[in-house]
């Protein structure tokens, strides 16, 4: 499975009822909750933001790595675009009610016309201020990754068939995410490392806009739905 499909994965695959209640769940460390509270607070009112990326895909089973570089921007509501420069051009739009896979090398398209935000993975919902972090997830501190930054791990509590958990390197005194890694349930590990980070900046809504060129050739995401067609409008009589 190449970098790009995780990620397509990750962005489509639906995100399983959270078990429980937040009291059920572990308790989280004293030491954490500062940090894990400015990170939400963090996402929760940041409106925009926009990054390079480095993308490492680390496929155990074949033991590849593949790394891609690129940019990325989010705008709340419901709205991301990864745009891939190295190894291959291509981006992952979503524009707040469908999924974009844009290949132009392939002169190629695939779409899902209802996705939904409310359909990602946990693991990427709270980068659209949505959710409580404690309620989602069991958190803990693994071993500093350096640079001042804290690494938390975040287990799902209910089971996800996309992911097993996620880390993030986070800046405890922003509270900004420096790398976000997912590690799957075959322990594939799909890591972004932002740099030239910028937040609630302003950002052309035509950004999250795909129309495609002539010459593209549009097919629907296998498994997608078919949205419903408008009724023809009626004349009058």
């Amino acid at each position: 499975m190449t970098s790009a499909l995780a990620l397509a994965i990750a962005l489509t695959s639906a995100a399983a009822p959270a078990a429980g209640t937040a009291s059920s769940a572990p308790a989280l460390d004293p030491a954490l909750k500062p940090v894990v509270a400015t990170l939400q607070k963090v996402y929760q009112r940041t409106k925009t933001f926009e990054a390079d990326f480095e993308q490492t895909y680390v496929n155990r089973a074949f033991r590849r790595t593949e790394t891609s570089t690129g940019r990325v921007a989010y705008s709340r509501p419901g709205r991301m675009r990864f745009d891939y420069q190295t190894p291959t051009a291509k981006s992952f739009l979503v524009d707040g009610s469908a999924l974009w896979i844009i290949q132009p090398a392939d002169h190629q398209a695939l779409v899902d016309r209802c996705f939904k935000a409310d359909a990602m993975t946990s693991s990427l919902t709270f980068l659209f201020g949505q959710g409580k972090l404690t309620e989602q997830f069991s958190i803990s501190a693994d071993t500093a990754p350096g640079g001042g930054l804290v690494r938390l791990v975040l287990v799902p509590h209910q089971p996800q068939p996309a992911y097993s958990k996620l880390v993030l390197d986070v800046d405890p005194g922003t509270g900004r995410v420096a790398t976000s890694t997912v590690i799957d349930n075959q322990g594939n590990t799909n890591s972004f490392a932002f740099r030239n980070a910028s937040y609630d900046g302003k950002l052309p809504p035509n950004r999250f806009v795909y129309r495609p060129p002539a010459g593209i050739v549009v097919t629907p995401i296998p498994g997608s739905c078919t949205p419903p067609r408008e009724p023809a409008p009626t004349g009058h009589r």
